[in-house]
């Protein structure tokens, strides 16, 4: 179902991803190979910008968690907003570990390749490649966002984390960042085209970081886990195990 909300939505996603073609290519010329900062920070604009003109503004809490430097953010994946939503109203440089079909999208796949994120295949050996090529990156001082999930949720409730995020954290010797993002599936749900319609009453939650320091991968990856648990309504929260 395409609804003028949802069409419109789309439109301005694509409308401003064309109009920052030009800047992208200017900052990827001259900017730090290893980082390229700028290009994430105009992905940001351009997120920032379509969303707001679409009528769409989650609430932001916990800002004041943001770490000033790199760092892994963990966060639940229930829609192709996500991204949109991570890189418009959260003001720092982000990356994505995303797949790989997400990359080839005209207009929107060719500036995060020029920003360094990393794709993600179907193969075991493409998923050997994104780890190597994500704690490469991150160990350059760059900030990913990693969906533990593996994929978005077809219901919307939180489901169990693979451990990846967590081993690349450890292994670059970066903080752990939790972000819940509550109230977006229903607007986007998996497996449509479009928006069903601008959304509201989202809700977004930056944790405190966790530190790695005396901690066991097992002991960071539950953490993780219940730290976005709890910032999620009650029908997105985990099944009870």
């Amino acid at each position: 179902m395409i609804t003028p909300g949802g069409f419109r939505m789309g439109f301005l996603v694509f409308l401003i991803a064309l109009l920052v073609q030009i800047p992208i290519m200017i900052a990827y010329a001259v900017g730090d190979r290893d980082k390229q900062h700028t290009i994430d920070y105009i992905i940001g604009f351009w997120a920032f910008a379509s969303m707001r003109l679409s009528g769409y503004s989650p609430h932001v809490a916990g800002l004041e968690n943001l770490p000033r430097g790199p760092a892994v953010y963990v966060v639940n994946h229930t829609s192709f907003l996500d991204i949109l939503t991570l890189s418009g109203f959260i003001p720092r440089p982000l990356k994505y570990v995303s797949k790989d079909s997400i990359l080839k999208i005209p207009l929107i796949g060719w500036p995060m390749k020029l920003a360094g994120h990393v794709p993600l295949g179907n193969s075991r050996r493409s998923q050997v490649a994104t780890y190597r090529d994500t704690v490469a990156s991150l160990s350059k001082g760059n900030s990913f966002v990693i969906f533990p999930e593996g994929g978005r949720s077809d219901d919307g409730r939180l489901q169990p984390f693979k451990k990846g995020a967590v081993k690349m954290a450890l292994q670059a010797g970066l903080p752990l960042v939790p972000i819940s993002i509550g109230g977006l599936a229903q607007w986007y749900p998996k497996g449509t085209l479009l928006p069903r319609y601008v959304p509201r009453g989202v809700e977004v939650i930056v944790h405190p970081t966790i530190e790695l320091a005396g901690r066991s991968e097992d002991e960071l990856h539950r953490m993780a886990f219940e730290a976005i648990d709890s910032g999620l309504p009650p029908y997105q929260r985990a099944v009870a195990q």
